[in-house]
Formats: C-alpha cells, structure tokens, sequence
C-alpha cells in the first residue's frame, strides 16, 4: 500500500511547472459532474449518483440540493441540519462547512466564503446554486479547481463543474510488502452493536449505533437522514463511559483539550468534560457556534452578528465578539480578520487579518488579506498584492512575502512558486534547495 504524505500532496498544489523531484509525488485525477435542470439526473465521472427530486433553475443559477454534491464529493461527508435558525453544517475531513439559509451566508469554518445566488429549503431538501461551489471546493487542498470550472451547455440544459483531486505517494515507497509482521492489535473488536466508531484521541472514542434509516431528522430537511442514533463514548478497551439517546441528542463529538460537545435536540448544547461533567450551555440566544477547544480557548461566533470571539472552558466570554472572522488558537496567537472603513471609492468595507494573544490584544496589526496558524514558530500571510511568504511571531518576514503559492512546512521544507511560474524548494529560511 503506498503511503500518503502532506509534503507531496502540497506540491500539487501550486498548479505550475512542477520540478522533476516533486513529478514524481502527485497523482492527479480529473473528475466530473453534471446537473441536469428539469430532471433528476447528476452524475460523477458519468457515473449516476444518488438524487430524487429534480434540479431547478432559480434568478439564473443552477440549484443543486446540498447533500447530493456533497456525499458525491466525499461519501463521508457527515451533514448535521440545526433547525431552529436554519443552518446546515457539513463536515468534510479537517474542515466544517456552514451554510446559513435565512442569512444567504457559507463559511468554511470561521471564513465566510463568496455566495450568489439565494439558498433555500425545497421539496425536502437544502438546495444551494451550484455557482457558489466553486469558492467552496477551493477550501479543500485536495482539489485544483480553474477559473473556467463551471460550464453551462444552454442546448442541453446541463451544468458541469470540473476538477482535479490530487493524491501523492513517495518516490520510495513500494507497491508490495513482503514478509511477515506482528499482526494489528484492535483496541475495540468490531462488533455489530455500533454502525461507527471514531477515534477522538487520549485513548477516546466515540462510537453511535442508528436506531432509524429512513425519513427526516425529527422536522429537518429530509436530505439529513440516517442521523438518529444512539451515541457513546469509549475508552481503549470498548468499556461505555457515557451514553445517550437518540430522543434527546442529535450527535456527540470531540472537542479538543479533552472536552466534548453534545448537540441536544431542540434544546441548548452542552461542553462536557470526559466524565460527562456539564462544563457550560449555550443556544440561540448565546451564540450560535462554538468551536473546538485549543489552547483553552474555543473560537465562538454569533451568526445573526456575524462577529467571532473566544470563551473559555466555562463558557465565558474572555475576548469580545469583535471579529469579521477568527481562527483556533496556535502556539500562543490566533489569526483574526477585521473589518476596515469604507474608503471613498471602494465597493465596501474590506478585511484585514492580524494576530492578538490570549487576552485580546493585537501582536500583529491586521493588515494582511490572508493569515493562517503559527507552526513552528512560523505562519503563512498573503499581502494585499497576493504576494506569500512566512512571518515570525513578532511580525517580522523570514520568507520574504515575494511568492504566488506557498506551501506548509514538511520536514523543514516547503514547495513556493516565483512569479516566473517556476517551483522552487526552500527550507525554512526562504533559502532555495537543489
């Protein structure tokens, strides 16, 4: 079995002239979809995929029901609809996609994504203009996604997106293993008494058993099926620590710092410790979505607001709700976007993301149009001309901000791309490798 790695799958992503070491590493692999209007027809790779109501047009865009992209996308996608001020949520590998139907609005985790055409509940399901996939398929670093991917063929009446999923495998490794090896130990038998079990870390694990397969999620959208189940957490040795019913809870879930979250129906939510130990609630009235916990802090935001600020792990609220959008905590820092005044000549207002500490305060001045987390002492910005590089933690550039993409650090090296078009290997000083 051949062996993911980061470093190889980043190197894809600068989507230029790749240098003869990094070919070796990516695999690309061009995919698919139509959506046919009028009919319920959508397919990947030609493919038939799973849709029962049909696609419609609406003020000129192609509408697409939420669940059909997306488990075409990725068949683990988990979709989890709150009711009561109209969100769904998908989550995808290491990213929570929110779609806020009342306020028109998508976030990828805290960022807000661009959004055109009105999302709406129809016929049973969330349906979301497909024209608004493409900002959201740029979030995952998986795929390549061109300028030109959406087309429209007016003769047909058919919508196709197009792109490229990148898998990677090192130069050295094998397609075969030979010999013999200690055989895998299971810390949990598989059995038939849980449809799923999840590691959340710690020697943790959460595990959910369905107690119904068909029709809604108890009034949601019908797109959101199979989500009544019963939940439990584990420990190494498969012994319940905790169990709940499906009549009261909608999911259980990791949420860093060895802290859960438990999502009631209709109800607020609660963080809990592993013992089950109800640290705070919130609901609507609150704040709308809390974050997983990192660094004692957990990154909340208030939707109907649209402002982001952190609590603490008893709920308080420790730095205000002051935020356009804002990032987990990383080594001490957490990227932060705020908004600038309109200026004369400009549309609207603009953001701007800069770095504060634990109490609040601003280390670095907001005054990049991208900012991500602090690793190793470094983190990635991208200057108002689109220009990348590496900042320390005092603001100062250790990798000149001169570069069109950048990737993350791996083993001390990382893949940039000149404005030339070439790509270049660096180390992390900025210093260019053979």
């Amino acid at each position: 079995m051949k062996r993911i790695t980061s470093l190889a799958l980043s190197a894809a992503l600068l989507a230029g002239s790749v240098p003869a070491y990094a070919a070796d590493y990516i695999t690309k692999v061009p995919h698919t979809f139509t959506a046919k209007v009028g009919t319920t027809e959508f397919t990947k790779d030609g493919e038939a995929q799973k849709l029962d109501v049909p696609i419609y047009i609406k003020d000129g865009y192609t509408m697409l029901p939420l669940r059909t992209f997306m488990k075409a996308l990725y068949a683990d996608a988990e979709l989890v609809w709150e009711d009561g001020i109209q969100l769904a949520k998908v989550t995808m590998q290491d990213y929570t996609l929110s779609f806020d139907i009342t306020g028109n609005r998508i976030w990828r985790n805290s960022s807000l994504l661009p959004s055109f055409g009105q999302m709406e509940v129809k016929d049973g399901r969330v349906f979301v203009p497909l024209r608004d996939w493409e900002g959201v398929l740029k979030c995952f670093n998986r795929y390549i996604v061109d300028a030109d991917a959406l087309s429209w063929d007016a003769e047909t009446k058919t919508a196709a997106v197009q792109l490229t999923e990148l898998t990677a495998a090192t130069a050295n490794d094998t397609a075969s293993v030979k010999g013999t090896g200690e055989a895998a130990v299971f810390g949990i038998p598989l059995t038939e008494r849980y449809d799923d079990i999840e590691s959340i870390g710690g020697d943790y694990f959460i595990a959910k058993k369905y107690v119904n397969t068909a029709g809604d999620i108890l009034g949601g959208p019908q797109e959101y099926e199979n989500q009544q189940a019963d939940w439990f957490l584990l420990n190494q040795q498969g012994k319940v620590l905790l169990q709940y019913s499906n009549k009261d809870v909608l999911r259980l879930r990791g949420f860093g710092d060895g802290f859960l979250r438990l999502d009631r129906r209709y109800r607020t939510d609660m963080i809990l410790d592993m013992e089950g130990n109800t640290q705070f609630t919130y609901g609507y009235d609150d704040y709308h979505d809390v974050g997983s916990f990192s660094e004692g802090l957990a990154r909340a935001m208030n939707y109907e607001e649209g402002k982001c600020g952190y609590v603490n792990t008893k709920g308080e609220e420790v730095i205000p709700f002051s935020f356009y959008t804002a990032d987990a905590f990383s080594e001490g820092l957490a990227a932060v976007g705020v908004d600038l005044p309109k200026e004369e000549g400009r549309q609207s207002a603009e953001t701007r993301y800069g770095y504060i500490d634990k109490t609040g305060n601003r280390v670095i001045e907001p005054k990049y149009r991208r900012a991500f987390a602090f690793q190793d002492g470094l983190a990635k910005v991208e200057d108002t001309d689109r220009n990348i590089g590496y900042i320390d933690k005092t603001g100062k550039e250790v990798i000149p901000l001169r570069y069109t993409k950048i990737t993350n650090f791996w083993n001390g090296k990382a893949f940039a791309q000149e404005k030339s078009g070439e790509v270049i290997l660096i180390d992390r000083t900025g210093k260019k490798l053979k």
